[in-house]
C-alpha cells in the first residue's frame, strides 16, 4: 500500500518536472517581453532588463535603455522571464541575476541602483551565487 502511493507521487512529481521544464523552455526560446505602456505595446529585449519593481498594481521595469510602467503584478511577470536569469530578492523587487554588481549585507547593487534584500529572499540569493 504505501509502495503504490510511494509510486504515485513519483509518477506526479516526474510529470510536474516535465511540464515545469517545457514551460522554462518555451519562456527561453522569447527573448522579447512586450508591455502596454502609455497606451503603446513596447517591444523590450528580455536581457536588457534590470530590476523590476512594483509600485501599487503597476511594475515599473528599468532597462539599459529606459524606465517602462506598466499594469501587471510582479507575481505575473515573474512567470513569464526566464529562471535562471531572473529571481525575486525582495517583495516589491525582481532583478536579473546577471547584472548584480555588488552585494552588501541587505542590498545588491545593479548597475547604479541599489535594491534591498528581504531575510525571506537572501538564502536562496546566497545558494544562487557562485561563491569562493
Amino acid at each position: 500500500m504505501a509502495v503504490q502511493k510511494a509510486l504515485k507521487l513519483a509518477r506526479k512529481e516526474k510529470k510536474l518536472r516535465e511540464v515545469y521544464q517545457k514551460e522554462s523552455a518555451e519562456n527561453a526560446e522569447n527573448e522579447q517581453l512586450y508591455v502596454q505602456s502609455e497606451k503603446r505595446l513596447i517591444k523590450i529585449d528580455i536581457e536588457d532588463i534590470k530590476i523590476i519593481e512594483a509600485k501599487g498594481n503597476f511594475i515599473l521595469i528599468k532597462t539599459t535603455n529606459g524606465n517602462h510602467i506598466t499594469y501587471s503584478s510582479l507575481k505575473k511577470i515573474e512567470s513569464k522571464l526566464p529562471q535562471e536569469s531572473f529571481m525575486r530578492v525582495h517583495r516589491s523587487y525582481l532583478i536579473n541575476f546577471k547584472k548584480i554588481v555588488d552585494i552588501e549585507d541587505n542590498s545588491v547593487l545593479i548597475g547604479k541602483e541599489i535594491v534591498p534584500i528581504s531575510r525571506r529572499f537572501k538564502p536562496q540569493l546566497m545558494e544562487r551565487l557562485n561563491r569562493l
